[in-house]
């Protein structure tokens, strides 16, 4: 099922961005300009959904502080360098979503300090706020 846009909110250089997919796409810019950013984007992606099709999902917190059935991953499985993966732009961890064609959402939060959890939803529900930083111990 095709990838029809991401938005990363307060990922690296990121702080609101939104970029839509085509069947096939070229990045094309400066230097610094977020290109490797994306790509690294759906090397999280792609860790996720080979760990979400190895085991059953959980309860985890979506971006409202509801329960809902996803995934965790620990810091040690994520595919890339998590220096300055937070933004200083917002006092929040750093989400990504994928929006697929039919309509289905996969949101990535990128907490501070326990890694990555995720979930998915279909486009129709509203993304109302942010999810706030989780304080580390």
């Amino acid at each position: 099922m095709p990838i029809a846009s991401v938005q990363f909110n307060n990922f690296k250089a990121l702080s609101n961005f939104r970029v839509s997919l085509q069947s096939m796409n070229v990045l094309v810019g400066p230097n610094n300009c977020g290109k490797s950013t994306i790509l690294s984007a759906f090397r999280v992606l792609e860790i996720a959904l080979r760990t979400a099709r190895q085991r059953r999902a959980t309860r985890v917190l979506d971006h409202k502080g509801l329960q809902i059935d996803g995934h965790s991953l620990p810091v040690t499985r994520i595919p890339i360098s998590l220096e300055n993966v937070h933004s200083d732009y917002f006092e929040e961890d750093s989400r990504i979503d994928f929006r697929y064609t039919n309509g289905n959402t996969i949101h990535l939060f990128l907490l501070t300090c326990t890694g990555i959890r995720w979930g998915s939803q279909p486009q129709r529900r509203a993304l109302s706020k942010r999810p706030s930083r989780t304080k580390c111990a």
